[in-house]
């Protein structure tokens, strides 16, 4: 009948739902922790690792009132 073709269609299109948002959880997961993060943890060092070399010169503009 029209209803269990209907509840047929709607079981299937939910089971694939479930299946597409898992696995885009997991790629979204697998991103996260295997990209994003190694390089925020890269730009972090860059950016203290320019810190420590250049500190110095802002410390001159600081005490000289910034830069004009």
């Amino acid at each position: 009948t029209v209803g269990t073709i209907k509840d047929s269609f709607g079981k299937k299109f939910e089971e694939a739902y479930k299946v597409v948002t898992d696995i885009w959880d997991g790629l979204s997961k697998w991103f996260e922790d295997n990209i994003q993060k190694p390089i925020v943890k890269v730009a972090e060092a860059i950016s203290d690792g320019f810190s420590a070399a250049f500190g110095w010169v802002k410390k001159i503009f600081d005490k000289a009132g910034g830069i004009v």
